[in-house]
Protein backbone atom coordinates (compact mmCIF):
# COMPACT_ATOMS: atom_id res chain seq x y z
CA UNK A 1 0.00 0.00 0.00
CA UNK A 2 1.32 3.45 -0.84
CA UNK A 3 1.64 6.37 1.59
CA UNK A 4 -1.54 8.06 0.32
CA UNK A 5 -3.57 4.90 0.90
CA UNK A 6 -2.15 4.48 4.38
CA UNK A 7 -2.87 8.13 5.18
CA UNK A 8 -6.46 7.69 3.99
CA UNK A 9 -6.95 4.71 6.31
CA UNK A 10 -5.46 6.62 9.24
CA UNK A 11 -7.72 9.61 8.57
CA UNK A 12 -10.79 7.37 8.37
CA UNK A 13 -9.76 5.88 11.75
CA UNK A 14 -9.51 9.38 13.22
CA UNK A 15 -12.89 10.31 11.74
CA UNK A 16 -14.53 7.16 13.12
CA UNK A 17 -13.03 7.58 16.59
CA UNK A 18 -13.97 11.27 16.66
CA UNK A 19 -17.56 10.45 15.65
CA UNK A 20 -17.71 7.88 18.47
CA UNK A 21 -16.27 10.43 20.93
CA UNK A 22 -18.87 13.02 19.93
CA UNK A 23 -21.66 10.44 20.16
CA UNK A 24 -20.59 9.56 23.70
CA UNK A 25 -20.59 13.24 24.66
CA UNK A 26 -24.09 13.59 23.21
CA UNK A 27 -25.23 10.54 25.21
CA UNK A 28 -23.71 12.09 28.33
CA UNK A 29 -25.62 15.33 27.71
CA UNK A 30 -28.88 13.40 27.38
CA UNK A 31 -28.31 11.07 30.33
CA UNK A 32 -30.53 11.66 33.31
CA UNK A 33 -28.73 9.26 35.63
CA UNK A 34 -25.41 10.67 36.95
CA UNK A 35 -23.82 7.21 36.81
CA UNK A 36 -24.75 6.82 33.16
CA UNK A 37 -23.57 10.36 32.39
CA UNK A 38 -20.20 9.64 34.01
CA UNK A 39 -19.84 6.39 32.07
CA UNK A 40 -20.43 8.18 28.75
CA UNK A 41 -18.03 10.98 29.69
CA UNK A 42 -15.33 8.44 30.59
CA UNK A 43 -15.87 6.65 27.29
CA UNK A 44 -15.52 9.95 25.41
CA UNK A 45 -12.26 10.65 27.26
CA UNK A 46 -11.00 7.19 26.33
CA UNK A 47 -11.70 7.88 22.64
CA UNK A 48 -9.87 11.21 22.95
CA UNK A 49 -6.84 9.49 24.46
CA UNK A 50 -6.78 6.90 21.67
CA UNK A 51 -6.95 9.65 19.06
CA UNK A 52 -4.13 11.51 20.79
CA UNK A 53 -1.87 8.44 20.88
CA UNK A 54 -2.55 7.58 17.24
CA UNK A 55 -1.81 11.16 16.15
CA UNK A 56 1.42 11.20 18.13
CA UNK A 57 2.49 7.86 16.58
CA UNK A 58 1.62 9.15 13.12
CA UNK A 59 3.66 12.32 13.66
CA UNK A 60 6.64 10.27 14.88
CA UNK A 61 6.41 7.95 11.88
CA UNK A 62 6.16 10.92 9.51
CA UNK A 63 9.18 12.64 11.07
CA UNK A 64 11.26 9.44 10.78
CA UNK A 65 10.53 9.17 7.06
CA UNK A 66 11.82 12.67 6.33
Amino acid sequence: MDAAGTMEIVMSQFDYLDRRRKAELNHADLAICPVERTRHEEQARAYAKIISVLRREEEEATSRHR
